[in-house]
């Protein structure tokens, strides 16, 4: 830095300490290192406290993961859980709820379901003729009145039907599209019905009047139009209709999605004993149950380990929430705990499972996990996992949970930084252009003296000259 003379005036003399010589530049930066100290450590402050954040909010992410896996085991319907494996994938697929009750089924599919499908002839375009102006009259058996349809010059092409059919698909069920089968009259209308109940559906375009063009009439080849039909399927021998092809309490607790059936099948008594039989066999998932309470001690090691970040060292919070979550896994009264299950605490104070235990217990006695976790009826507490699933809860809120408390403390705390650092940077500022003038008026100063200096040595010089 050069010091000058009216430092804020234009066209300054700059001193580097030419006059002194001195380093004026060095000196002002090393005076002003020592002025500006107390804004570095409001400044190491505010790192401090983003770093303590940061932790916090790494803790608060834990807790949050390890809420999500407690309330999959604090409810017998998400711990539970069942399989279902089909003797072959030909007909459906099979997915089994917690409800499903263990055992066989043998299941015959006779019939899809299937929407209907109308498709009417052809004409040359589908934007340029004219079908006529007036009342088109749409109806089908989930109706309990036909809905017109008003056509005019707007919309009177085989594309503006199509639009003004859409446009009222949610109430009368029907939706209209348009295919080209690459004849001489390629554009053809389809009506298909939303669902099976929307079926015998009937188009009236008797009240149009005026186009170039007759509205065209429906094809009846069955080769391109379809009926409505259920699915119909059989459940060790019940006969089971479905107007979708998705089945879910055909079987309790498990969910058929069917895909293929015999197209030369016809429904009778005789008939279903042709058909090929697939067998479901539903039976209790041991291995997810116990993926699931792994996962659940998984994060709870990781909160462990997020409380153990040196940012978080004199939270008193983190200590006591991790403590509230310890003292959940062990019911002193009844003397149960997550030590059942095989599960451990180690000396770092994360959580060991041991799988040969925990897979006994789910083997053997699934009844007593469920209602060591999940809690039953008759115990008002809930289970451990309902337990701690209310105190994170709790911990993770919004508004009032742990991380809400950190982050308004640090705002507080930040505001107040802010506003220290920027008086100070006030008083930096004024310090340093005092010293720059200080120096500068000095460095004028010794120039001056200087300048008079050589004045008085040059007449010194001259009057020692003239005296010889």
């Amino acid at each position: 830095m050069a010091t000058s003379i009216g430092s804020s005036s234009a066209g300054n003399i700059s001193f580097g300490g030419l006059a002194s010589g001195m380093n004026t530049s060095s000196i002002i930066d090393a005076l002003m290192a020592i002025e500006r100290q107390p804004l570095d450590r409001l400044s190491a402050q505010k790192t401090t406290l983003s770093n303590k954040l940061d932790a916090a909010t790494k803790f608060n992410t834990a807790l949050d993961t390890l809420l999500d896996k407690a309330k999959v085991l604090s409810s017998s319907d998400t711990l539970l859980s069942q399989t279902a494996t089909a003797s072959s994938s030909d007909y459906f697929a099979v997915t089994a709820r917690s409800t499903a009750v263990a055992g066989d089924y043998d299941v015959k599919v006779g019939r899809l379901a299937q929407v209907e499908k109308d498709v009417y002839l052809g004409i040359a375009d589908r934007d340029v003729t004219t079908l006529g102006t007036g009342t088109l009259v749409l109806n089908n058996d989930a109706l309990s009145a036909h809905v017109n349809i008003t056509i005019d010059i707007t919309n009177d092409t085989l594309q503006g039907v199509r639009d003004a059919i859409n446009a009222g698909s949610d109430g009368h069920g029907v939706t209209a599209s348009i295919v080209n089968d690459g004849s001489g009259t390629p554009y053809r209308l389809v009506l298909t019905g939303k669902a099976v109940t929307n079926s015998n559906i009937t188009l009236d375009a008797s009240d149009l009047r005026g186009g170039s063009a007759t509205f065209p009439t429906k094809d009846t080849d069955a080769a391109v139009s379809r009926s409505a039909q259920t699915a119909l399927i059989q459940v060790d021998g019940i006969s089971i209709t479905s107007n979708t092809n998705t089945l879910t309490d055909a079987i309790p607790g498990v969910t058929l999605d069917l895909t293929h059936a015999d197209p030369a099948f016809t429904p009778s008594p005789s008939n279903w004993s042709s058909l090929l039989g697939t067998t479901i066999k539903v039976s209790s998932d041991s291995s997810g149950i116990q993926k699931k309470i792994s996962d659940f001690v998984a994060a709870f090691n990781a909160v462990v380990t997020a409380s153990k970040d040196d940012n978080l060292g004199g939270d008193s919070g983190v200590r006591a929430i991790v403590a509230s979550l310890r003292s959940k896994f062990t019911n002193l009264s009844g003397g149960t705990g997550l030590f059942q299950l095989g599960i451990a605490t180690q000396k770092d104070g994360t959580l060991l499972v041991k799988s040969d235990k925990l897979s006994a217990a789910v083997d053997n006695n699934l009844a007593g996990v469920e209602a060591l976790l999940a809690g039953t009826a008759a115990n008002a507490n809930g289970g451990i996992a309902d337990q701690l699933a209310t105190s994170l809860g709790s911990f993770t809120n919004a508004l009032t949970g742990f991380l809400a408390g950190r982050q308004q403390n640090y705002d507080t705390s930040v505001r107040r930084i802010d506003t220290e650092i920027a008086r100070g940077e006030v008083r930096v500022s004024l310090k340093e252009k005092q010293l720059t003038d200080q120096f500068s008026a000095l460095e004028s100063l010794v120039s001056s003296l200087n300048t008079q200096g050589n004045y008085i040595t040059q007449q010194m010089n001259a009057l020692n000259g003239g005296s010889k």
